[in-house]
């Protein structure tokens, strides 16, 4: 490549010389740059402007050194502006108006910076380098604004010590693991709805409809109400009946019947294992099951809301259960087979103090299910305090007979 730096049209014509063939013949490149004033054209019209006109061509350059100082700078601002933004929606900060006060004024000094450091220009920056020279470091503040942040903040973590977080029974609180989790927006993990009858046997119809099965529709019980214990019966209609009466109960009749009941489960139920209601139970079932023997179960065995709260019958041919409990001693649903036949039966959690509820659900497999409309009770649908160490069920489980 010929060089010929004569007029501007040639500096381009190289280059375009140069970038084409490059590739196909590459060799290392040197750039070197230069001041204007270095060329001879140049100094023969500076040297005729008046004096303060031709300093402006021998200003100092601005070192790499200096340039990265400001953007590290600028970098670590931002990452202030960030965690002032985080603290903003801290409950602590909501509760304390001199803390929202000494971070809005933080926020508004630092947005004011930043809108500086986006407008420098290259007379700017050369007066901050020369400060920097003489050990003036008054531009860089970024230390300063965390200084006021740590200030700002001061003992808002202390918030959080014996805070818990108002949920729905049914729900589980979701928090950061880290140590100042309450301020960081925790969150109530479920269904915003109550496990109404209505809700469950929609949930049941839903989860029939996309091909689920028992364990299915136990794992969209559990992902909306992760906090109750559910129990699911899956019966095959062929040589079969079943019937229930209770509390929070659903129904759905497909190409299977889904038989679900679910309950919060704070404490153990006053009887342990309840040896003496299950056989109850099971030997007032001994004759048939149907909907007449499940309310001789319910009236006979301490069917009510404070007692034994639900109860679900049933024989068939085929039939599966799935389910997510305590253990058992610990869990409020209780299930056998005894005679041919299988009981899962709900009993209220030790604590329970009698309390008026709505009309339990009955239906049966002959008839058609009376759900009529009950709202949860105010104990059940009260908020509850939690912290995240709330123990869930843990035994998951299924069994077949098909």
């Amino acid at each position: 490549m010929r060089q010929d730096y004569g007029t501007p049209q040639k500096l381009d014509a190289m280059f375009k010389s140069w970038d084409s063939t490059w590739r196909q013949n590459p060799a290392p490149l040197t750039l070197v740059t230069r001041r204007w004033i270095d060329l001879v054209e140049v100094q023969e019209v500076a040297f005729t402007l008046p004096h303060d006109q031709l300093m402006m061509f021998f200003t100092d350059s601005i070192s790499p050194i200096i340039q990265k100082r400001i953007s590290v700078e600028n970098t670590e601002i931002m990452k202030i502006e960030s965690s002032v933004r985080q603290a903003l929606s801290w409950l602590a900060t909501k509760s304390n108006a001199n803390m929202r006060s000494c971070l809005d004024n933080l926020r508004d000094d630092i947005s004011r910076k930043r809108i500086g450091i986006d407008a420098l220009d290259d007379s700017q920056v050369l007066t901050i380098q020369a400060q920097f020279l003489k050990s003036d470091l008054s531009w860089f503040e970024s230390e300063t604004y965390r200084s006021r942040y740590t200030t700002c903040v001061g003992n808002a973590d202390k918030i959080c010590d014996g805070y818990r977080h108002s949920c729905q029974s049914w729900q589980v609180l979701q928090r950061d693991v880290r140590v100042d989790w309450c301020l960081r927006k925790p969150k109530c993990r479920g269904s915003s709805s109550s496990p109404s009858n209505e809700l469950l046997n929609s949930v049941a119809s839903i989860s029939q409809s996309r091909g689920q099965d028992h364990s299915g529709l136990r794992d969209e019980l559990t992902k909306e109400f992760p906090a109750w214990e559910w129990i699911v019966a899956r019966i095959k209609p062929d040589s079969f009946a079943w019937a229930l009466k209770g509390h929070n109960v659903g129904v759905s009749q497909s190409s299977y019947h889904m038989l679900v009941t679910g309950m919060h489960c704070p404490t153990a139920p006053g009887c342990g294992k309840c040896q003496e209601k299950e056989h109850c139970v099971a030997e007032t079932l001994r004759g048939g099951v149907s909907g007449q023997s499940v309310e001789s179960a319910y009236n006979g065995c301490g069917g009510g809301y404070s007692g034994t709260r639900t109860i679900i019958g049933y024989r068939a041919k085929s039939s599966s259960k799935a389910w997510s409990l305590y253990p058992a001693g610990r869990s409020c649903i209780l299930k056998g087979s005894r005679h041919n036949h299988h009981y899962i039966f709900t009993v209220a959690p030790g604590a329970t103090r009698s309390i008026k509820a709505g009309k339990p659900a009955a239906a049966d497999s002959n008839t058609t299910g009376v759900f009529v409309h009950v709202e949860l009770t105010d104990e059940e649908v009260a908020p509850m305090a939690m912290d995240g160490s709330e123990v869930l069920p843990t035994d998951v489980g299924d069994s077949w007979s098909d």
